[in-house]
């Protein structure tokens, strides 16, 4: 298996930087996935980005990591409240850590349920696994 980690991005986030900025903040995706790119090449790893708006290539993008990522590092975006399906094929990879833009707590509703939650915690990256030195994380938790 290779060093990779899978960096998924799920819809909408391509609109990081423009959508709401008082909620998400200005920076783009692109500058999200570079950080968390150095950050991982720093620890020894490589990313691959997937951002898609549709829930199904997300699932083909998780179901083929099974075979070739060391974790996979998520940002469902809405998926994380209703995506039943997503959070079943991320139930077959080990090494998942969750993360959203916004605490799903402050969030309107109907975004304060996770269709995650009931199916698997939060598993953190190992040790080695890349993760933030100063406050200015990214949207993916590290």
């Amino acid at each position: 298996m290779s060093n990779e980690i899978l960096l998924l991005s799920g819809p909408n986030l391509d609109l990081l930087g423009t959508r709401n900025p008082e909620i998400y903040g200005t920076t783009t995706l692109a500058e999200h996935v570079e950080r968390f790119t150095k950050l991982a090449s720093d620890a020894g790893f490589s990313v691959r980005h997937v951002q898609s708006n549709f829930e199904g290539d997300l699932i083909e993008a998780v179901h083929g990591a099974r075979e070739s990522a060391v974790a996979i590092v998520i940002n469902a975006g809405a998926l994380t409240h209703s995506s039943w399906a997503l959070a079943d094929a991320l139930d077959t990879f080990n090494g998942i850590k969750w993360r959203s833009t916004s605490r799903i707590p402050r969030r309107e509703s109907p975004f304060v349920t996770s269709a995650r939650s009931p199916v698997r915690s939060v598993v953190p990256l190992p040790d080695s696994a890349p993760r933030a030195t100063n406050s200015r994380s990214t949207p993916f938790g590290v």
